[in-house]
């Protein structure tokens, strides 16, 4: 019988040997509170643009500031070396490789923007690259962490980890205008010792719970982590918000130190603080008849009631996961329809993350201004996370997951028809909506790679699929856009390359989002195969 926050397992060979007092609550909630932090610390990669510019002053032209760009999503998407470390020895060891990745990475761009290097566009690749990957080692180690510590409630925590990956690239950019702008090398400086330094303390509670312990959570617990957890988050969302709009033209430091207090406020999810059931049940977080309810720890006046209750609200579906080996995976047609959905859907997003200062440049938007479309892009991208990880779990007995990445398609294919439009006021708009669908994307693959094939190799096989943004950023963000970028500028050559109209972008937007139909008609034909499978 265990008491609350506290289970006791059976030590030894066999279960023989007497029983072990081991906190279970604080366990599994530690390796979350890891997980978010190491979400939190990785997510530069979106944020390049707010450094981008000063590459231009170096005078590098916009291929070569794409290349870099590029040079950067590679690192970040890279996960299958990730992948294997974890499947092999657990979270820690790719925590570790990842820091002295970004360490270095991130040192040399130091060593480059103050003139200790020479600048050079291979050397700054290697910084970026070496940064971004040291940041994806980290989400290579949490995510799978998290999935296979929350298996039954995977979708609520990958929404969770991913809206704070998605934020990330918000809450740097604040930093930096608060302490920072406009020195971009103290800047990279920082990042080269902070988000290590940071990276390093989650070791304490980074663990894999033996796969006996992995309980589907209570009702409490779920109410727990969307009260504190999401709650936490949507306050950085409009925090953030509002903080980059307020120092558009100003840094104020104090906004910054408010910020790294509401952030050292995510480790109440380490504690087993009480929440109601009720809110949980108000939330429509109910479990399914499979989920193990401990009524004990439900502060409800009728048991009866409370069953009742729970199996009336959506219903999260557990099934008996499938067991496939990697290879097997390989040969799936789902899988690779998934992928290439993905290389089209996140390789439209990644265009306009990496493109939209040069858009904003482009549109003769104030120099200040790129700021408030990066904050926009981040914000939309951490809500279109944790939003679809709560959605696909509450709602999956009505819309299966391919539902979902047929919605995000559409949703994109209209999204690049309204950015080939040049007005900077739907400029707003679109920033939003199309970080929003690009995050989305970003917690559906993983979760329906876990839906489809188990939990068994995930480490590879999110690795493997990683390769998607990747090829999305080289083919759209670096060929596509750069070719048409450079078609439209003014071959009397202008001053640092630039070039001026919607004509810049527009054509590229456009090709995304004939590019973005076709994803729609795969998307389709994906929740045909899938919808079927589940109804036999």
């Amino acid at each position: 019988m265990a008491t609350k926050g506290v289970e006791y397992s059976a030590v030894g060979k066999g279960g023989k040997g007497g029983f072990e007092r081991i906190g279970h609550d604080y366990r599994r909630f530690g390796s979350l509170l890891s997980a978010l932090y190491l979400e939190l610390l990785g997510g530069g990669v979106y944020a390049f643009s707010v450094y981008s510019g000063k590459l231009h002053q170096l005078g590098l032209r916009q291929e070569e500031v794409q290349v870099i760009g590029t040079s950067g999503n590679l690192g970040a998407w890279l996960l299958l070396p990730a992948g294997y470390i974890f499947d092999r020895y657990g979270p820690s060891n790719g925590i570790l490789v990842g820091s002295a990745l970004t360490a270095t990475g991130y040192f040399i761009l130091y060593l480059v923007l103050t003139g200790r290097i020479e600048t050079s566009v291979p050397m700054l690749c290697l910084g970026t690259f070496m940064a971004q990957n040291g940041g994806g080692f980290w989400d290579g180690s949490a995510l799978p962490m998290a999935t296979k510590n929350f298996a039954p409630d995977k979708g609520l925590i990958v929404g969770l980890l991913k809206g704070f990956w998605g934020i990330s690239a918000s809450v740097i950019t604040v930093l930096y205008q608060s302490y920072f702008r406009p020195n971009i090398s103290s800047f990279m400086l920082m990042m080269a010792i902070g988000l290590p330094a940071g990276a390093l303390a989650t070791l304490h509670t980074a663990n894999v719970s033996p796969k006996a312990d992995v309980k589907p959570l209570t009702l409490e617990e779920r109410a727990r982590i969307c009260f504190f957890g999401y709650g936490l988050l949507g306050a950085l969302v409009v925090y953030v918000s509002s903080s980059s709009i307020f120092q558009k033209d100003a840094s104020y430091p104090i906004l910054g130190n408010v910020l790294i207090i509401l952030i050292a406020f995510c480790g109440v999810l380490y504690f087993p603080t009480k929440v109601p059931g009720s809110i949980g049940r108000k939330l429509g977080l109910g479990l399914t008849k499979s989920h193990e309810l401990k009524l004990s720890d439900l502060e409800e006046e009728d048991e009866d009631k409370e069953m009742q209750d729970a199996t009336l609200l959506p219903m999260v579906q557990v099934q008996p996961e499938p067991a496939l080996e990697y290879a097997e995976v390989m040969r799936s047609k789902e899988f690779w329809l998934l992928f290439t959905v993905m290389v089209i859907v996140q390789g439209a997003g990644i265009t306009l993350f990496n493109n939209v200062g040069e858009l904003v440049e482009a549109l003769d938007g104030e120099s200040g201004a790129r700021d408030s479309y990066v904050v926009l892009l981040s914000v939309g991208n951490c809500l279109g996370r944790a939003l679809i990880g709560i959605c696909s779990d509450l709602y999956s007995n009505v819309w299966s997951k391919a539902t979902f990445v047929l919605f995000i398609s559409v949703v994109m294919m209209v999204n690049m028809l309204a950015l080939a439009i040049p007005s900077l006021n739907l400029l707003y708009l679109s920033c939003l909506v199309c970080g929003t669908t690009f995050g989305a994307s970003s917690t559906l693959m993983p979760v329906t790679l876990a839906d489809l094939y188990g939990q068994e190799n995930f480490g590879k096989l999110l690795g493997t699929a990683m390769f998607a943004p990747m090829l999305g950023s080289t083919f759209f963000s670096t060929l596509l856009s750069s070719a048409m970028y450079n078609y439209y500028m003014p071959k009397d050559g202008e001053a640092h390359f630039v070039c001026k109209g919607g004509k810049c972008f527009g054509s590229t937007f456009l090709i995304m989002a004939g590019l973005c139909f076709g994803a729609s008609l795969m998307s389709f034909y994906l929740k045909k195969i899938t919808d079927g499978r589940n109804r036999g």
